[in-house]
């Protein structure tokens, strides 16, 4: 075998080892809980949950289904949901600390009467249904967020969109 064969194969073999390690790190960090892959820089913390919660996430023994209802629902990679990425980074976090506790992507458009069970109105985009073997419990995207205005108090989203 001469010189440059030698190191020819050396380099396709080197590099061959290097891809290895590069997929099996990235199959690594896909396969992290969301606690570890999901850093909140945001100066007020706005992605981070209160340790109460954290404390008491684990503690829930019933099974929990939240069905998060998405128009156009989610490819394998969940990007479908990028405008709300709030809502889907705690849903993560909340799957990840609750075994008990699992979320499932519905699109109303595919599946239209799937809601129909919780609710006798169509619901919103980004609806959230929580249910238990027990209750469910139908929290519209709105209900979820308001904006404080000094003198007003607390102003609905909806309202002030």
């Amino acid at each position: 075998m001469s010189r440059t064969s030698k190191a020819g194969t050396y380099t396709v073999v080197m590099t061959a080892i290097i891809l290895a390690i590069l997929i099996l790190a990235n199959v690594f960090v896909l396969s992290a809980p969301s606690k570890y892959t999901k850093l909140d820089m945001t100066s007020l913390q706005l992605y981070t949950l209160s340790e109460v919660t954290e404390s008491a996430l684990p503690e829930i023994k019933e099974d929990i289904k939240i069905y998060f209802l998405c128009h156009g629902g989610t490819d394998n990679s969940g990007n479908a949901m990028e405008n709300i990425p709030h809502l889907t980074t705690f849903l993560s976090k909340y799957e990840d600390l609750c075994p008990t506790l699992s979320v499932e992507i519905i699109d109303p458009v595919a599946n239209p009467t799937f809601y129909s069970k919780y609710s006798e109105t169509e619901l919103g985009n980004y609806t959230l249904i929580v249910e238990s073997a027990k209750r469910f419990k139908v929290i519209d995207f709105y209900d979820m967020y308001f904006y404080y205005v000094e003198g007003y108090g607390n102003i609905p989203y909806q309202e002030y969109a």
